[in-house]
């Protein structure tokens, strides 16, 4: 009886890891596009509309590549999949608009970069 209370603890818990993997990517994608509304506070509703959308499509194609478990195939299509996602927003916003997303994206590495040197000291 311990054991099988012991098996559907650790079912339960490995459950609750593999939802939480899934809620992460939203969540990752929730907070991008929050930063980017609260940086970009000139754009339209048409445009947030349209920007709404295409995270959408980002999401779904992303959450789609950890589902397929191939993470070579994950690494190579991934750059072509935030590339669309860049030239979508190309097309969206103002050239003013833009340059604040680029912007925002350098900063986004930048502490990424800083966060990869920490963990590696």
């Amino acid at each position: 009886m311990k054991y099988i209370l012991i098996l559907l603890m650790t079912l339960m818990v490995s459950g609750s890891m593999a939802q939480g993997q899934r809620m992460n990517l939203a969540d990752r994608m929730d907070r991008e596009k929050k930063m980017l509304y609260d940086s970009i506070a000139d754009l339209s509703d048409d445009q947030k509309l349209l920007i709404d959308q295409v995270y959408l499509e980002v999401s779904s194609s992303v959450q789609a590549l950890q589902d397929s478990g191939d993470m070579a195939l994950f690494r190579e299509k991934l750059p072509e999949i935030q590339e669309k996602k860049v030239n979508a927003f190309r097309d969206i916003m103002s050239e003013e608009q833009f340059a604040r997303f680029e912007e925002i994206r350098e900063q986004m590495r930048n502490r990424m970069r800083r966060r990869g040197n920490r963990d590696n000291q």
